[in-house]
């Protein structure tokens, strides 16, 4: 049963970042372009006031000091941009691989059910687009420590379970002790 459930919680963790990632994206996109008309608001008043208040030769010198600057901070959008969807893709790839190592990791899963979640996962993450991320030595470790962590919480939740001594509030108490110490150290 807590197999079951942290399954679900690694998905749904995962996805909730996923759509995070994504809504803060279209967020900075929508603010991005909200600066952009803002300037462009800005810089039309501020030139119909210079044109209203001075001659036409001082005019065009102003205006084109402007339209000079304007070029440098529209280039600067787009390298922002690059900047924001590079940073979020190298995280999104490595948490694609944290989950991908705790589900090969899990000794209680056979490899057709360690297969089946990997194939869902790549789905939500990757949509459709084929992603080969072969695994690395990095990798392999980590899923050590994670086999590590797996065993040792199944230890203790079961000599949790079969302690007679302790009532049942107090096992709900001490399993919930464990997992949280379980997830800080599967994040850690």
């Amino acid at each position: 049963m807590i197999k079951f459930y942290l399954y679900v919680s690694v998905i749904v963790g995962l996805i909730i970042g996923v759509a995070l990632f994504n809504k803060g994206t279209v967020e900075d996109a929508n603010t991005e372009v909200a600066t952009t008309s803002t300037l462009s608001e800005r810089r039309n008043a501020s030139v119909e006031k210079t044109a209203t208040r001075s001659s036409s030769a001082k005019k065009s010198s102003l205006s084109s000091k402007q339209l000079d600057t304007l070029p440098a901070v529209i280039a600067a959008l787009p390298s922002d941009d690059a900047r924001r969807k590079a940073q979020f893709t190298k995280e999104t790839i490595q948490r694609y691989k944290k989950t991908r190592n705790l589900y090969l990791a899990d000794p209680t899963m056979d490899a057709v059910e360690q297969q089946q979640l990997i194939a869902q996962l790549d789905k939500v993450v990757f949509g459709d687009t084929v992603q080969d991320y072969e695994l690395s030595d990095d990798d392999l470790d980590e899923q050590a420590r994670y086999r590590e962590i797996i065993v040792d919480f199944q230890h203790d939740t079961q000599s949790i379970k079969t302690n007679t001594t302790l009532s049942r509030q107090q096992k709900e108490a001490e399993i919930r002790q464990l997992l949280s110490e379980f997830i800080v150290n599967i994040d850690s």
